[in-house]
């Protein structure tokens, strides 16, 4: 499958956003992560003055490069990706890793998909709980460290009132050969789910 084949904006895109789409996959293509599965690639919308591109990790549990493109800015975060069949709430809270501003009448995007190459060779820590059990953490626009999200069984009421320390750490980026030593499906097929209940 090809990269960004799951279109989910429900509208065409601009001139400028088919520009920005094939230079990212360009970068993509060159860069060939081994942790990106290119068909779990996915693009949203929110109305028509933001495109979204979701770049998952294969065995994070939904952790994806978000990058977001208006207008005037280009924005990278990484949100651990899951129930967008109604809202974007997962993305908006992500972790903003860089902001870039744009010129809406001769937009240069070179820096937006250099802050994109940098998220694929960034180290991502992952503080483990046992074999089954971790979170995942990214340094933020700030260089703070930043828990983006939990794999595995969530810490129970009794972990959480202790604080446990974790049992190891192990740095993890998306372009290593080898898996992360905690793993969960990315569940990009259930991203776009709706659902009205709950």
């Amino acid at each position: 499958m090809a990269w960004f084949a799951r279109d989910r904006t429900g509208r065409p895109l601009t001139e400028r956003e088919r520009v920005f789409l094939a230079a990212l996959v360009d970068l993509l293509s060159e860069v060939q992560p081994a942790q990106i599965d290119a068909s779990e690639t996915a693009l949203t919308a929110e109305r028509d003055s933001c495109l979204i591109m979701l770049i998952p990790h294969r065995t994070l549990g939904g952790i994806a490069i978000v990058v977001w493109l208006t207008d005037s800015e280009g924005a990278v975060a990484l949100a651990q990706v899951g129930g967008l069949g109604m809202t974007h709430d997962s993305l908006d809270l992500g972790v903003w890793v860089s902001r870039t501003e744009l010129d809406a009448s001769r937009p240069n995007f070179a820096p937006l998909l250099e802050r994109v190459r940098e998220q694929l060779f960034a180290s991502l820590t992952l503080r483990m709980y046992g074999s089954n059990r971790a979170t995942v953490w990214v340094r933020d626009t700030r260089d703070v460290l930043r828990r983006v999200g939990i794999l595995g069984t969530p810490l129970g009421w009794l972990d959480r009132l202790v604080r446990r320390a974790p049992t190891s750490e192990a740095q993890i980026r998306f372009v290593d050969s080898a898996s992360s030593p905690v793993t969960e499906p990315s569940g990009v097929d259930e991203w776009f789910a709706t659902s009205r209940g709950a």
